[in-house]
């Protein structure tokens, strides 16, 4: 599957706001996911990305968002390590858990998922489809209203203001 096919079922499972041309390629501005007012734990959250869960001893312990900037990742979040052009999310997995990340999912073909630690673990075939099935998931279950901003320019703005009217209701 190209980037742009990737980049169209991101927006659809509401995962970015956008996508912006990176010397050729598409890359997600978007690092984080709030999940708000829902709670995942990680057993559900092998079985919604279609993932095998590792520590099991984790399974019921639950997470509250989404990063995959392991430099912002918080505690209680969950780490998507994602295989980017330029880095791959897998090579800073530790620097998440030291962040105080409760979970990651990973890719099957990375070789250390096994001595990933005190963390849960979901392993799946492609990190980023396993994002976009949560993204999905969180869609269809949550009752919060969801707004579209799409354009060439503005996008930013328009968001920022958009979310200052809608915070004062």
């Amino acid at each position: 599957m190209d980037l742009r096919l990737k980049a169209m079922k991101s927006r659809r499972a509401g995962l970015s706001e956008t996508y912006q041309s990176a010397e050729g390629g598409l890359r997600s501005v978007i690092s984080r996911l709030e999940i708000g007012m829902i709670s995942l734990r990680f057993d559900q959250l092998a079985a919604i990305t279609g993932g095998t869960l590792y520590n099991t001893g984790n399974a019921s312990r639950s997470f509250r968002g989404v990063s995959i900037d392991s430099r912002s990742t918080k505690a209680n979040e969950l780490f998507f390590a994602i295989r980017g052009v330029r880095n791959d999310g897998h090579d800073f997995i530790d620097q998440a858990v030291q962040k105080g990340a409760s979970g990651i999912v990973a890719e099957l073909t990375y070789p250390k998922l096994d001595h990933i630690e005190d963390v849960a673990v979901v392993a799946v075939h492609n990190s980023h489809e396993a994002m976009i099935k949560l993204a999905k998931y969180y869609r269809e279950t949550s009752r919060a209203r969801f707004v579209a901003i799409t354009g060439s320019n503005g996008k930013t703005t328009t968001k920022e203001l958009a979310f200052r009217l809608i915070s004062t209701v």
